[in-house]
């Protein structure tokens, strides 16, 4: 199967499109009404939005126990599988939620943390703070701690301890689900554990605004999920023979990615800044396939 490279004008205005998509996507997934009036005392009742929709896992991480959360978390939804296990092996497997990724995963690999992930949102905000930023390499260690957290605290302590313990920790269920329930429940306790949560999210935000996209280059198990099919997804991107090497598209990534490296790699949100060089290609279909005809057009600065 061949490539369908995707050019024009819409190259150089990837990132402004990108960045009102995340927003309106941040805003439709927590577009839930879980605010229940009673009498004429607004909010005096409050409860995590229920509807029909919130049995569809989005492939991002956000916690569904926000007030206005619209959608299932799958790392959530994965955890409580583990949790609920019983003794029939077939039935502990989230075979729903491993669908729906699955599908995402085939056609877009690990975009949806570039442009549908609010927590991703989040962080792409405070990297904007202007701030002296610190260069993180990506190593090959990066990968183990990501997956350990999946394997850890999403699959083994679940199924092992019967409690959801990412979640417990999550700095993005923190931020939208634990403050503002401590704030609207004046019933919930501010105890030790909330304020090691608290801790948790202070020390993501402070690496957020000094490291672009810390929490997912390093400790999102989404992230580690999704960027598994990064090398087969239908969306692809393809750097051409003309590529000088100059690392320009490494200086815009904000995972710090040099794509000319590996076009797959799992840490490449698919955010598709680096096509702004002609160079780098959006590509439909296989990105890896022998014997096509290759670009070689100019090269051509890169605004940063």
């Amino acid at each position: 199967m061949g490539f369908t490279p995707i050019t024009g004008g819409v190259r150089m205005k990837i990132d402004k499109i990108r960045t009102w998509f995340q927003g309106i996507a941040a805003i439709f997934i927590n577009s839930g009404v879980g605010f229940i009036n009673k009498g004429s005392e607004f909010l005096s009742q409050v409860s995590v939005y229920q509807g029909r929709d919130k049995g569809f896992c989005m492939p991002v991480l956000n916690c569904h126990s926000c007030p206005t959360a619209r959608f299932t978390c799958p790392i959530g939804a994965i955890q409580y599988t583990m949790a609920n296990h019983d003794q029939n092996v077939i039935k502990t497997v989230p075979w729903y939620v491993l669908g729906i990724l699955g599908i995402f995963m085939a056609i877009f690999g690990r975009a949806p943390c570039g442009w549908l992930c609010p927590f991703g949102f989040f962080q792409d905000l405070l990297s904007k703070i202007k701030i002296k930023k610190f260069k993180l390499n990506i190593d090959k260690k990066w990968y183990f701690i990501r997956y350990g957290v999946f394997l850890v605290l999403v699959i083994l302590l679940p199924f092992f301890l019967r409690e959801h313990w990412f979640s417990k920790l999550c700095p993005c269920g923190t931020l939208i689900a634990g403050i503002p329930w401590i704030l609207l429940d004046k019933s919930l306790p501010f105890g030790w554990f909330f304020v090691l949560k608290l801790a948790i999210l202070i020390v993501v935000v402070i690496f957020a605004i000094l490291v672009s996209r810390s929490f997912c280059r390093t400790l999102c198990p989404l992230g580690a999920i999704l960027g598994s099919f990064n090398r087969w997804s239908l969306i692809n991107l393809r750097v051409d023979d003309g590529c000088t090497k100059c690392n320009a598209c490494k200086k815009i990534c904000p995972m710090g990615i040099a794509i000319y490296e590996d076009t797959g790699s799992a840490d490449c949100i698919r955010c598709m800044k680096c096509t702004q060089c002609p160079h780098i290609h959006i590509v439909v279909g296989c990105s890896t396939c022998p014997g096509e005809k290759k670009d070689n057009s100019e090269t051509a600065p890169v605004k940063e």
